[in-house]
């Protein structure tokens, strides 16, 4: 995938707070997801979302970090 497509999936997993639920619109397995966000991690050597397991589920949020596009 491009870079525009990256980005766009970055945008749909922090629209829906879900890499699940992006997964699921995009309709590509939660697992390559997963991969491409880490794939977009190390382009721009930075942590873009944060997980965090809750009793509820697992919330999701994005961090302040600065791309260099």
């Amino acid at each position: 995938m491009g870079q525009i497509e990256d980005l766009r999936l970055f945008a749909l997993v922090v629209e829906n707070r879900s890499i699940s639920k992006a997964a699921g619109k995009l309709r590509i397995a939660k697992s390559a997801v997963n991969r491409r966000l880490s794939l977009l991690e190390e382009r721009y050597g930075s942590h873009l979302i944060e997980t965090a397991a809750l009793e509820s589920g697992t919330s999701l949020k994005p961090l302040n970090a600065r791309l260099d596009l």
